[in-house]
């Protein structure tokens, strides 16, 4: 079984369908514009469903406004050089430059993989998997994200504290630090430095910097895993490759470990929450039917 098999929540079914992003799928349930069918005794029956956190069974069919939904067959992944200027969710509530100038040109349903704020340039990944996001941007992935910034610093002032970003150093989130933190070049009035995170909070990098007292001139993220922009300019993307998914997922342990993440965390939905509501009775019973 794989797993795009196993049931989903409601929301999240409507959303890899490609039409809806999350927000869109949860406020058409609401607005009782979704149904389901399922098979009760041999026979269909047609329910609505205004609950986003209802599961969808394998054998279930789902309607939106009469009409049914299935699941893309496959997803799309996307790397982008993001330039400079650019917010990264897919709409700006302020008006600015967001990415669904991009995603208008990606497969419908497309989204990032975290976040670079709106000074950082470069890679940024945009996809269509959820699955594939969540284990990107899971810590213990330990999935490297490595990032070249220039330094407004001499290098005498800047060495002293790649050991440093390496041990970490206190922001307001807790302890920062870089996996590695490498010189690469400079001059008398600047420095050129790679840091590779496994994990990040906001504005990370920005903040070590501020603590050591570096004026830190721009930020660019490079590489994520063994992805790299290669000859993409600023504001080009392109779709990897069967290839370049492979390997992407190879470094994040295979996708038959999303499989086994995702039952386990459907047998704790069975167990723990809303016992009594049907849509997790039959959730149980379907789990109970792969023993």
């Amino acid at each position: 079984m794989k797993r795009g098999d196993l049931p989903r929540r409601l929301d999240k079914y409507l959303r890899d369908s490609g039409r809806f992003s999350l927000q869109e799928a949860r406020k058409a349930i609401l607005q009782g514009l979704v149904s389901r069918q399922e098979m009760v005794e041999s026979d269909a029956r047609r329910i609505p469903e205004t609950d986003p956190s209802a599961f969808v069974l394998p054998s279930d069919i789902v309607f939106f406004e009469g009409a049914p939904l299935r699941p893309r067959a496959s997803h799309s992944t996307y790397l982008l050089n993001k330039p400079p200027g650019v917010t990264s969710t897919l709409a700006d509530p302020r008006g600015k430059h967001d990415l669904s100038y991009y995603t208008k040109e990606m497969a419908p349903g497309t989204f990032p993989i975290g976040r670079l704020d709106r000074a950082t340039t470069g890679l940024l990944l945009l996809t269509t998997d959820g699955d594939l996001s969540s284990s990107i941007l899971r810590p213990e992935k330990k999935v490297g994200k490595e990032y070249w910034l220039w330094l407004d610093a001499p290098q005498e002032q800047v060495t002293p504290w790649l050991e440093r970003f390496e041990k970490g150093v206190p922001i307001r989130q807790g302890i920062a630090r870089a996996s590695r933190a490498e010189w690469l070049t400079g001059g008398d009035a600047y420095s050129e430095i790679s840091l590779t995170l496994f994990s990040g909070m906001n504005r990370q990098i920005r903040k070590m910097c501020h603590f050591a007292g570096l004026h830190l001139q721009h930020l660019h993220r490079k590489k994520i895993a063994q992805l790299e922009l290669g000859q993409l300019q600023p504001g080009q993307f392109r779709e990897l490759t069967l290839e370049e998914e492979r390997r992407l997922w190879d470094d994040l342990g295979g996708e038959a470990q999303v499989y086994r993440r995702r039952l386990e965390h459907l047998k704790k939905e069975s167990q723990t929450k809303d016992i009594a509501h049907p849509s997790r009775q039959r959730l149980e019973r379907w789990l109970r039917s792969l023993t």
